[in-house]
């Protein structure tokens, strides 16, 4: 059987040594660079191939290129179906005790080591995944306005924005958001006034947007802007933070509990799922709902 792993076509314009690219065939027992004409015993040699004129080729360089926000389609161009069925037993798991914490509810990339997670008893932390070192990062307080909902059940939700400089997540309370500047963590500002409840969802639009989805069936549209990072530098450094309303709150129609948001940054709508059983469709750009399925 003879199966082709991977190949790139070279046009007549480009530069001669950009032609010499990977092109692995399969025989049933090795694996053939086509170009070069070497042999792969085993997959783990044709994985690790790099070639001489993009050593980015890499299948790890490019699951690491995904984790850290990289384009995704470098990770296609080299990934089949062979190879994807044969990455499970090349991969090891490693478990990192968590001590007595109860329930990581989210958890999130901020580069290409470290992981941010948020727990059922509100706690942040970032777990360095080769050291396996925990830092604790402290949870911003809400104002004495600020009403936590029954039954506060920890933070549900973390979300860093594209070019991963901000993080929104939750607050003390299950119903205000938190944003933190990256990579310091230093706290930016409270969200309030956004929800009655739980807070199940956040994803950013862009750099400065972001909406929060809740239990109480509302969106929230919030922004951060640079400007806001120097005017709260002074009181970051004594722990202090201001406090901001969303810019707007939008009903989801026919919703019942939002529980998660999807972005599409090519058609700028928002899909918004709640328990009803409804996927909602928003326009991001007017912020209006446009259907509901």
């Amino acid at each position: 059987m003879t199966e082709t792993i991977c190949s790139s076509a070279s046009t007549e314009d480009e530069k001669p040594h950009s032609c010499i690219k990977q092109h692995l065939i399969w025989n049933g027992a090795t694996y053939t660079n086509v170009t070069c004409g070497a042999p792969y015993s085993n997959i783990e040699q044709a994985l690790s191939y790099n070639s001489a004129a993009d050593g980015r080729r890499n299948i790890f360089r490019c699951i690491e290129d995904q984790l850290t926000g990289q384009s995704w389609s470098r990770l296609r161009a080299v990934v089949s179906d062979y190879v994807a069925h044969q990455m499970p037993s090349l991969m090891q798991q490693t478990e990192i005790s968590l001590g007595s914490m109860n329930k990581v509810f989210a958890a999130r990339w901020v580069d290409s080591r470290n992981v941010v997670c948020a727990t059922k008893c509100n706690q942040l932390f970032v777990v360095d995944t080769k050291t396996h070192r925990k830092t604790y990062i402290p949870v911003l307080k809400c104002s004495p306005f600020n009403k936590d909902p029954d039954s506060p059940c920890g933070i549900h939700c973390i979300a860093v924005n594209p070019s991963r400089t901000f993080l929104a997540t939750g607050a003390e309370h299950t119903n205000a958001v938190a944003v933190y500047r990256l990579p310091t963590f230093d706290p930016v500002y409270v969200g309030e006034s956004g929800h009655s409840d739980w807070i199940f969802d956040i994803v950013w639009l862009d750099d400065e947007f972001f909406i929060s989805g809740a239990r109480d069936s509302k969106l929230a549209l919030w922004r951060v802007k640079d400007e806001m990072v120097r005017l709260v530098a002074p009181l970051a450094s004594v722990g202090k933070y201001p406090i901001y309303r969303p810019l707007s709150i939008k009903k989801c129609v026919k919703a019942e509990k939002v529980r998660a948001l999807s972005y599409n940054e090519h058609t700028q709508e928002l899909v918004v799922l709640s328990l009803s059983a409804y996927l909602h469709l928003f326009d991001a750009q007017t912020f209006k709902q446009v259907i509901f399925i």
